[in-house]
Parts: structure tokens; C-alpha cells; sequence
């Protein structure tokens, strides 16, 4: 993690079991508006008996440590990076006070101990946030045609085709290792009934105009991922599995443009497969509703570590093997950033 918040802010120490901090953004109808707001402190405790408010925690990647904007924290102009200010001008509402968990300024980093602490409380952090947005960066054509498609349910108008059939065109000789040419085998292999199928003309025509349509739309998404959304580096670092396998409601967000995690896999799922290296958004996401479905993880975290709440299904071997090419800034990370989520913790920390 980087250094420092600012040179001039002090931070108030947390008081009690359980204290975090939450940044209160100011509303703002534009979008250029400077940030501002305030630190605010609460318990998990009290952010779970919370009816009506709660609030969203914040999963994005840290980027470049270069501190070139800044955020009005009452009188004090606290310095942030650029992708920090960007995810924040994505989550401020036009309107309304927006309560967020974001780890470079919920958390003092020059202070060790609290910083220890507070990374250790991560998962519950997560798991108590009302939303988790999962913000991978600005829109692009791309990105918003996956979007779009989701939140229609897996439709796409021509426009949206005809765009992705233009980008597909100007970045495929970019793409080496990408199967593209997969798509025309895959429409040859799949075609409703095959040669020698019993299935009579007037069926088979039907089912063809069906599966060509299918087939289209799913090529479609599968560039379009391929092309953009999955090499978001978001996708590729350390820390953002527990993040998401421990949310509740995490959703993705790009730009201004913003899906349930839930309808993305839905809609990405059965076409992307695995011939790229994409099965690990699969894996985070049956890891993620194993979670969900379990006893404990609808029952809560109120008095409870993760260690004792969860027991995993998998040792830690199978998900560093399957999250392989992760990145993180510090080595230790590949081990500490799954602690919360294998089944053999104890074992692993007796060697740590």
C-alpha cells in the first residue's frame, strides 16, 4: 500500500472493538465539481443494526502512488491519487450524502498498528458494507456494451453489434494469444443438429435462424470481453478476492455505468469459457456463492473473525494455483490477501 495521506491531516484515533472510518462525500450535480467531505467514525456493529442507512465499500486498484489530486476533508486539502479521485467521482451522488468504506483515506496509513488492524478486519469490512462497487475504470465502447447488455438481459441492439465488430476489426492483430478465429470453428462445431441429424428441414431452419442469433450475440460479448473488460487490471490483483467473494451486493462499475456482479456473470459466463485464461471469473464466483450460501454466510460476522466463521472448501494451494498471475505490491500479500477464505488457515499460520 502506498504511504501517507497527507503531510497537514491528522487522523482522530479509533476508539473500541470494531471502529472503522467513513468518508461522507458531498454531493455534487457535476462531475468536474471538487471532492469533499468528511471522516466520519462508526463500529461494524452499529453499521449492522443500521436500517436505513449502511454504506458502500469501495474495491478498486491503487495505481500509480503519485498523489496529484486532492479531497476537501472539512478545512484540510488531503492529497489523493488519480484513480482514487476517479472512483470517487463515480460513486458521489448528484444529491445525496454518500457514506464509503475506501481504504487509502478510511485508514490511517502512516499509522502501523491501525493499519494492521484494520486490514485484519478487512473481510468484515466487506461483508458489513450495505454495496460493494467494483470500479474498473473509465466506460469505453466496449465496456458499455457488456453493460448495457446485462442490464437488458442479454440483448443488443445492431449499433451495438456493429461496434464491436468495428473495435474487433482495429485491435485483433493487438491481441496475439487470443483465439478470435475460435469463433468461426465454434459456429461450424455448434450448428443445431449437425450433418447427419434425424432433425427435419423446417426445424432445422428454425433452430438455425435461433442459434445464429445466439451465436452472434455471443460473439459479440466474447470479443468485447476479451478486447477490454477482463484485462482491467482489477481482475488481476491480490487483495480484490476476499473483496468480492465476502460482498454482499458487490456490483461493477465502469464510468458512470454500473451491473450487479451477478448479472454480469449471467450474461458473460456461458460465453467467455476458458480457452483465454478467463476461468477465474468463474472461480471467484462459485467461491463467492459457496460463501453466500452457506450457513455462516448468511448468518452473519457480529462477534465473529473470519477464521472462525468460515471454513473454506479449498486449501490454499488450489486458490494461489488458481489465481496464478495475480499481482500484488508486496510478496506476502499472495499469502495474507486469501487468509479469510482456505480451509487450512491454521496449519498455514503455524508456518508464518
Amino acid at each position: 500500500m502506498p504511504q501517507g495521506t497527507s503531510d497537514c491531516f491528522r487522523y482522530k484515533s479509533l476508539q473500541g472493538v470494531g471502529a472503522i472510518r467513513l468518508l461522507a462525500l458531498q454531493p455534487s450535480p457535476e462531475q468536474q465539481e471538487p471532492l469533499s467531505g468528511a471522516l466520519v467514525h462508526t463500529t461494524l456493529d452499529e453499521c449492522l443494526d443500521d436500517l436505513i442507512g449502511g454504506y458502500t465499500a469501495l474495491s478498486y486498484v491503487w495505481g500509480l502512488p503519485d498523489k496529484t489530486h486532492s479531497i476537501h476533508l472539512g478545512q484540510d486539502e488531503v492529497q489523493i491519487t488519480a484513480s482514487l479521485d476517479a472512483s470517487l467521482r463515480a460513486l458521489r451522488d448528484r444529491a445525496r450524502v454518500h457514506l464509503i468504506w475506501a481504504d487509502a483515506l478510511c485508514i490511517n496509513q502512516d499509522d502501523i498498528p491501525e493499519r494492521n488492524v484494520q486490514v485484519s478486519m478487512m473481510g468484515q469490512i466487506y461483508w458489513t458494507a450495505r454495496n460493494t462497487v467494483i470500479y474498473l475504470g473509465e466506460e469505453t465502447e466496449a465496456t458499455a456494451i457488456i453493460l448495457t447488455a446485462a442490464q437488458r438481459r442479454h440483448t443488443l441492439d445492431e449499433q451495438a453489434v456493429g461496434t464491436v465488430s468495428r473495435l474487433h476489426d482495429e485491435v485483433a492483430e493487438d491481441y496475439i494469444g487470443f483465439n478470435f478465429q475460435q469463433d468461426e470453428q465454434d459456429e461450424q462445431d455448434e450448428k443445431v443438429g449437425g450433418p447427419d441429424s434425424p432433425v427435419s428441414f423446417v426445424e432445422s431452419s428454425k433452430a438455425t435462424d435461433a442459434f445464429d442469433a445466439k451465436h452472434e450475440l455471443s460473439k459479440v460479448l466474447r470479443q468485447a470481453a476479451q478486447m477490454d473488460l477482463l484485462r482491467r487490471p482489477w481482475f488481476h490483483r491480490v487483495w480484490i478476492y476476499q473483496e468480492l467473494v465476502l460482498s454482499r451486493q458487490p456490483w461493477v462499475q465502469c464510468g458512470q455505468q454500473r451491473v450487479w456482479w451477478s448479472d454480469l456473470c449471467n450474461l458473460l459466463l456461458p460465453v467467455i469459457g476458458d480457452s483465454f485464461g478467463d476461468s477465474f471469473v468463474k472461480d471467484m464466483d462459485d467461491v463467492r456463492c459457496s460463501f453466500h450460501s452457506s450457513g455462516q454466510g448468511k448468518l452473519g460476522m457480529r462477534g465473529w473473525g473470519l477464521r472462525d466463521l468460515w471454513e473454506g472448501n479449498r486449501p490454499l494451494w488450489e486458490i494461489l494455483h488458481s489465481r496464478r498471475g495475480s499481482q500484488a505490491t508486496d510478496p506476502r500479500d499472495m499469502v495474507f490477501g486469501f487468509m479469510s477464505l482456505h480451509s487450512d488457515r491454521d496449519r498455514v499460520m503455524r508456518r508464518i
